[in-house]
């Protein structure tokens, strides 16, 4: 009994932590590189009337990555706000599981929600300028 009473204080911790680094690496909107992969969307989608223009005509980042397509999915749903905002829960969710694999993997099983925490509650980034980064806005 005591062990599933530590379990599910460890999920809930866990889902704690998950929603702590949503609310701390909010959504930023359509800005930065969001724009290009929005834009390579669109013309994925509509290839007649943004096919011609030099960032996609002679080949672009799109033709070798899945994002492409799947952000194109996307738009066509949700049009460009909301494709990214998904895009990004679900961008921001993988990078979640991802540190918690990586904890499971690497540190002590009584250590592992102290690891996870200070993944998330610390800076995602250090050096000069933010220089160095393990984890983006």
């Amino acid at each position: 009994m005591d062990n599933y009473i530590d379990r599910k204080c460890q999920i809930a911790a866990l889902l704690t932590l998950t929603l702590f680094w949503l609310v701390l690496h909010p959504y930023p909107g359509l800005v930065h590189d969001a724009r290009l992969y929005a834009f390579l969307a669109a013309a994925r989608l509509d290839p007649a009337n943004l096919g011609n223009d030099v960032f996609v005509r002679f080949g672009s980042q799109g033709d070798w990555t899945a994002f492409t397509w799947l952000h194109a999915l996307a738009l066509e749903e949700w049009g460009h706000d909301g494709a990214t905002r998904w895009l990004t829960l679900a961008g921001q969710l993988a990078w979640v599981l991802a540190a918690i694999s990586l904890v499971v993997q690497v540190v002590g099983r009584s250590q592992r929600i102290l690891a996870f925490a200070c993944l998330v509650l610390l800076p995602g980034s250090y050096a000069m300028s933010g220089l160095l980064a393990y984890a983006e806005p």
